[in-house]
């Protein structure tokens, strides 16, 4: 069993400018191997952004990437590169988790993982804010 308050020896988090630095405890599993299972148990440390936020995506566009209902964690107001997966909304209140790719200055095109949804292509002067995705909470 995980006890974060051993690991952390009681200290709390830190903050460290625009991010949360802490001591996450880590086990090691086997994938694609059979492991034994193991109690052992090491704090290793990272930092979290304090930016991060999460939104939890609907429908299965992004399956088997991303399922329904399952949550994205983004990091708000960083603008994703060209091949990136990002949340995205639109000025009309429309909003998505996609593939991004940028088409010249202006335009993304934004795709599904699984090709049974059409790419979406929008201008860039569509976009109200488009995050980065950090990760999936699974």
């Amino acid at each position: 069993m995980c006890d974060v308050g051993r690991l952390l020896n009681g200290r709390k988090p830190e903050v460290q400018g625009d991010r949360i630095r802490a001591a996450i405890p880590t086990y090691y599993v086997g994938a694609g191997n059979q492991w034994e299972a193991s109690d052992q148990v090491q704090a290793e440390e990272t930092t979290i952004p304090d930016n991060l936020c999460a939104y939890v995506v609907r429908g299965d566009s992004m399956d088997p990437l991303v399922w329904d209902k399952q949550s994205v964690l983004a990091l708000e107001g960083v603008e994703p590169d060209d091949g990136d997966l990002a949340y995205i909304e639109l000025k009309d209140n429309r909003c998505t988790f996609k593939r991004v790719h940028k088409i010249g200055a202006r335009r993304w095109l934004l795709i599904s993982v699984n090709s049974h949804q059409d790419p979406i292509m929008v201008k860039e002067s569509e976009i109200r804010r488009a995050h980065k995705a950090w990760g999936v909470k699974f």
